[in-house]
């Protein structure tokens, strides 16, 4: 089996003997969702998956998740923005290891992006932001690395500076918010680099939910992440189609304004 398939999740097949989670997925708690936690508990049960909460900037949808769900299979984390604008995907074995980064190096650290009135970042540096998420036995992931606007890809191409890829844990090799031709240069900059790699939708909305999904066998969150680290995974999922994008594109402007009024 390859280790990077593009293509429909079938969760059923996929669960036997594995554990499947969609690693990238917003909520309420994120600048720019509106989907309740609720929703997201209800779906990951009907598709028999597990959910990382990786809101931006922000840990509530996490911690609230697994406090309300405590059955739902949760791997803690968050989408953090450097000072540059690129954005991060963080993963902890516990709670309290994400609360820990979180309230050392996010909490007090947030600032006003300059150019986007509805969105935040901190005052650190990408690389600052890895090592720190060490400090808390976390994984650190290059999110959506070819958006131009937010991946780091074209960002250490123009400075002609890839030290970041020797911190860095690894690369989300399919996000379904990118463009399949987007999609496909991640894959191959992953295969190219070796380097470990996830898989998510990046849902802000709940249709698209589940979209791409990683799997491992393992039974705890620790064994999960350690399978990533090791390499001992699968990433299998597609980008959006043209109307779920459209949809998610108009839900996510319309929440903007809704947060901001």
């Amino acid at each position: 089996m390859n280790k990077i398939i593009y293509g429909n999740p079938n969760y059923h097949t996929l669960e036997k003997n594995n554990l499947v989670v969609d690693m990238h997925s917003h909520t309420e708690a994120s600048h720019d969702c509106v989907t309740k936690l609720k929703d997201y508990a209800t779906r990951t049960k009907d598709l028999g998956i597990g959910i990382a909460i990786t809101d931006h900037d922000e840990i509530k949808g996490s911690v609230a998740f697994k406090k309300r769900y405590p059955k739902s299979f949760l791997i803690p984390g968050i989408e953090v923005t450097s000072i540059n604008n690129k954005h991060i995907l963080m993963y902890f074995n516990k709670i309290s290891e994400l609360e820990e980064f979180f309230k050392k190096n996010v909490k007090n650290n947030l600032k006003q992006h300059k150019t986007n009135a509805f969105r935040i970042r901190t005052k650190l540096e990408t690389e600052e932001l890895i090592d720190k998420s060490k400090e808390q036995n976390g994984i650190s992931i290059f999110a959506h690395p070819m958006i131009l606007s937010e991946g780091i890809y074209g960002y250490m191409k123009s400075k002609k500076d890839y030290s970041l890829l020797k911190k860095i844990t690894g690369i989300e090799a399919i996000n379904s918010t990118q463009t399949i031709k987007e999609n496909l240069k991640s894959t191959e900059w992953t295969q190219l680099e070796k380097k470990p790699f996830t898989g998510g939708s990046d849902s802000h909305i709940l249709a698209t939910l589940g979209n791409t999904v990683t799997i491992s066998t393992g039974n705890t969150v620790e064994d999960f992440l350690e399978k990533i680290r090791k390499k001992q995974n699968h990433v299998i999922g597609h980008s959006n189609k043209w109307y779920n994008e459209m949809k998610s594109l108009a839900t996510i402007m319309r929440n903007k304004l809704k947060k901001n009024q």
